[in-house]
């Protein structure tokens, strides 16, 4: 079955449900298990002209700083072959995807709220991209 499961957090409960579901599964496959957190890149917030080099390093320092946290966090819910993963990218979406693609795993899982309609449209849907962008499966845990 499933050899490898990457699973996503924000280090949100809804993150949180889904790391500890995919620990359990992960135990039951006999699968590695990799956390992957996407913080985004500081760049897409500012227009070149206000931010300063200055300004992208300390962004991206809290960035990785509050990702190693949050990674720390997930892996403490988990037993068992668990490798963790940082990603800066414009796009959750696209760091969730990209890394199950550069890793091999053929399983993705991640939260979503299961917005609808004008909730969806204004705040998105991680969830939603991953699953019109992924080649493999994707498991939704909803909460």
């Amino acid at each position: 079955m499933f050899k490898h499961i990457l699973v996503a957090t924000d280090g949100s409960d809804l993150a949180t449900n889904a790391v500890k579901q995919a620990s359990e599964l992960a135990q039951i496959l006999k699968a590695k298990i990799t956390i992957v957190t996407v913080s985004s890149i500081p760049s897409m917030f500012f227009a070149p002209d206000v931010w300063s080099p200055l300004m992208y390093e300390d962004i991206a320092k809290g960035n990785a700083e509050q990702s190693k946290k949050t990674l720390q966090a997930a892996a403490k819910l988990c037993t068992g072959d668990v490798d963790t993963v940082a990603v800066e990218s414009a796009s959750p979406a696209d760091g969730i995807v990209d890394t199950a693609e550069r890793i091999g795993s053929d399983l993705i899982m991640m939260g979503s709220h299961g917005y609808r309609g004008i909730n969806r449209l204004i705040l998105g849907s991680q969830a939603s991209k991953v699953l019109s962008l992924a080649k493999g499966t994707v498991l939704i845990v909803k909460g």
